[in-house]
């Protein structure tokens, strides 16, 4: 079983591999559903983008590693991008509703 704390010298937290794919199904089946009651509306983007992000996540970069080397591998660009876009979806989900 796969614990908290990573074996790796000089890695911090990284959650554990059961608890990442939990939040993921928990924010598909919320996409499924909002996609199964709303053809066609976009508001569950937000969602399906943080569920693609915690079944991606890169864990936390080595100390010993440079930051530029860091962001340069594609997993963690794409998390990146994942996690930005589902921020910007959830805070159009948060003014379509004050709006309303």
């Amino acid at each position: 079983m796969e614990t908290a704390v990573s074996s790796q010298p000089g890695q911090s937290f990284v959650m554990p591999l059961w608890l990442r794919v939990s939040i993921a199904c928990v924010a598909f089946v919320d996409v499924g559903l909002a996609v199964w009651k709303h053809h066609f509306n976009f508001d569950s983007v937000g969602m399906l983008c943080f569920g693609l992000f915690w079944l991606l996540f890169y864990p936390v970069r080595q100390r010993a590693e440079p930051l530029g080397e860091y962001l340069k591998k594609p997993r963690v660009l794409v998390s990146a991008v994942l996690l930005f876009t589902a921020m910007a979806g959830f805070v159009h989900n948060l003014l379509v509703m004050l709006a309303n």
